[in-house]
């Protein structure tokens, strides 16, 4: 059986395309791994594992069924499709998802945290209602140096002026969570 598969890899590496698709495939993930620590390790990573799985999965599967198929190596049609292209295919949809994936896992992220501290923050908003010029209020709940996450309850609706504006900031992006409540992110 040992002896069979190298018989079977060494026919994939002599034929032409064999060694162009493993760099292929080698420089793609060594994409994946940059991206992943640069953008979102805490999400990346189990995607990142759980695509090279699939991929590696579906690989051993291809070369297990185009092996039994290909035992005479008369063509390599079988094994090109079947080893090749559909991994290949596999990780291509998995490049496509990954980016919406995330944007998405961040929105998620925004309205549980707003969720878990929901009554606090509304307090904290009922109080500053109370008072004749309602301020902006701000609870940073993520970011690095000079750059923040947080959530904003502002009762204009236009937390991202009144950031700049009234709170410094060089720059904001918001969008609307719920009522008041936006998560904003900040350029100080």
């Amino acid at each position: 059986m040992i002896a069979a598969l190298r018989s079977h890899l060494a026919a994939f590496w002599g034929n032409p395309y064999g060694k162009w698709v493993t760099c292929l495939v080698a420089a793609v993930f060594a994409l994946f791994i940059v991206l992943y620590l640069i953008i979102a390790a805490f999400i990346a990573l189990p995607l990142l594992f759980g695509l090279g799985l699939v991929w590696l999965v579906m690989f051993a599967g291809s070369l297990r069924s185009s092996w039994q198929e290909a035992q005479a190596l008369s063509t390599y049609r079988p094994f090109w499709l079947k080893g090749v292209a559909i991994p290949l295919g596999a990780l291509v949809a998995g490049v496509a998802l990954l980016w919406p994936a995330l944007f998405l896992g961040s929105r998620l992220k925004s309205y549980i945290i707003l969720a878990a501290n929901y009554a606090s923050y509304q307090n904290a908003a009922s109080a500053e209602l109370a008072k004749p010029r309602p301020r902006l209020l701000s609870w940073d709940y993520d970011g690095f140096l000079d750059n923040g996450i947080a959530i904003v309850w502002d009762s204009t609706r236009q937390p991202a002026k009144r950031l700049i504006k009234e709170e410094g900031a060089y720059s904001a992006t918001c969008f609307h969570l719920i009522g008041y409540y936006y998560d904003c992110g900040i350029d100080n």
